[in-house]
């Protein structure tokens, strides 16, 4: 669009979204995010997604989570601060997915385990995806058969992180490929 948007100031502590989760109690209840709870917890994870020696103008990252989902609100957030292109979809389609990674060079793919393990499942799976360089899991464990056979047919860096709705934070990140540095003690 050929407008503008307009720059509201806002504080740290004003209230910036309203997120539902039913967390452990199995009750829905709205978790209350500041704007600097957003920030703070996005902003450090930002370097965690680049390669070394990569800008962050050069990442592309694919949104096929629910921006209903915390993580997917994660995702969104760290490809804003981070500067990076970000192709959204409003579902997750196997095909259109694996097309989107190929056609646009997609570094980051975020999973929750289901989808995961339908990619994997996908015929010539392997010849999508090249370009990536992080396979981020979340919204359920990852089992070890997903870990083991994403080590197996990519190149990608497999993490796995667990994070607090009402807090909008990441609780645990596993890092379980060596792009990084090793990381291989599970359940702990």
């Amino acid at each position: 669009s050929p407008e503008e948007l307009e720059i509201v100031e806002t504080e740290d502590d004003e209230l910036a979204m309203l997120i539902y989760t039913a967390g452990t109690t199995g009750n829905p209840k709205g978790g209350m995010l500041t704007h600097g709870n957003c920030y703070m917890d996005t902003f450090p994870l930002t370097d965690l997604f680049l390669v070394p020696g990569e800008n962050t103008r050069d990442y592309t990252m694919l949104l096929h989570l629910p921006l209903s989902h915390i993580f997917g609100v994660q995702v969104m957030f760290i490809s804003l601060i981070g500067g990076c292109s970000m192709i959204v979809t409003p579902r997750f389609r196997v095909e259109e997915s694996l097309n989107l990674i190929k056609k646009y060079q997609v570094r980051y793919v975020p999973f929750v385990p289901a989808m995961a393990r339908r990619m994997l499942d996908y015929p010539g799976f392997e010849n999508y995806i090249d370009s990536v360089r992080h396979w981020d899991f979340g919204g359920a464990p990852l089992p070890d058969e997903i870990v083991r056979a994403l080590e197996e047919k990519t190149n990608g860096d497999v993490m796995d992180s667990y994070a607090a709705t009402e807090a909008m934070m990441v609780c645990q990140l596993m890092r379980f490929s060596p792009f990084k540095g090793p990381l291989r003690k599970r359940g702990s």
